[in-house]
């Protein structure tokens, strides 16, 4: 996979992406670690699964939006069921089966990158306690980024609920903001298109696209047209630390 790295700011394109057989019996069931070779903090990509489950226990704290189809988690004995623009977040220790009866496609995000090194031999008591959140669609409320533009809304739905990742939805356009990233940072583009304006150069991505970003990168977000798109960031916690 040939990346665009641009400073502390790489784009990957969605033609670009390469999956990896999740083992499973299945019609469709591939996944793309996108993000982990290039982070040291969170780690993240896409699935695509139809007709399948698999069950797991989760080492990490973990963000889900469904792109595209359904799914559910299986959790404490409930079926937890999402459609497209849900999104959900698991604490670590959660036992699940992530499923699908139809067809799904989802982002998501994990914190830490490297769980396997430092989790790989924990193991975690099943309190009875629910680890899974569904956030549906219908009930995400969205606050004013307050810049000049037709559309120009944000919905943080993961910060007030995690002690690692934030995470939400942004919409723009016709507008743009300058901002200096103090966080690590992935977005998935998922409607529409957009920029990262990052030393001097124009990086724009469309439907299906991922930049990662780094602390530290000052750069601009924006759109000549419109956009949604999906983030996460590590650490939620990032106007007090920084």
């Amino acid at each position: 996979m040939t990346n665009t790295v641009k400073s502390l700011v790489t784009l990957l394109k969605a033609d670009e992406i390469e999956f990896s057989p999740l083992g499973l019996d299945a019609e469709v069931q591939e996944m793309a670690l996108a993000v982990n070779p290039l982070s040291t903090t969170m780690g993240g990509g896409i699935c695509r699964m139809k007709e399948c489950n698999f069950d797991w226990q989760i080492k990490y704290d973990e963000v889900i939006f469904v792109q595209s189809g359904s799914m559910y988690i299986g959790h404490n004995g409930e079926k937890i069921e999402a459609k497209q623009g849900d999104i959900y977040f698991m604490k670590e220790g959660a036992v699940i089966t992530y499923g699908t009866d139809e067809e799904v496609e989802f982002v998501f995000s994990t914190y830490p990158v490297n769980w396997k090194e430092v989790k790989q031999d924990v193991h975690y008591e099943n309190n009875g306690k629910s680890l899974v959140t569904l956030i549906k669609e219908s009930e995400i409320k969205f606050n004013s980024l307050g810049i000049e533009a037709e559309v120009q809304e944000i919905a943080p739905v993961i910060n007030p609920i995690s002690t690692t990742l934030g995470g939400g939805v942004c919409r723009m356009k016709n507008g743009n903001f300058d901002w200096q990233i103090k966080y690590d940072e992935m977005i998935y583009v998922s409607k529409g298109s957009m920029y990262i304006t990052h030393n001097g150069e124009k990086i724009e991505a469309n439907q299906g696209d991922i930049y990662f970003m780094k602390d530290g990168a000052e750069i601009t977000y924006g759109t000549d047209e419109e956009v949604e798109f999906y983030f996460t960031l590590y650490p939620v916690n990032w106007r007090l630390l920084k």
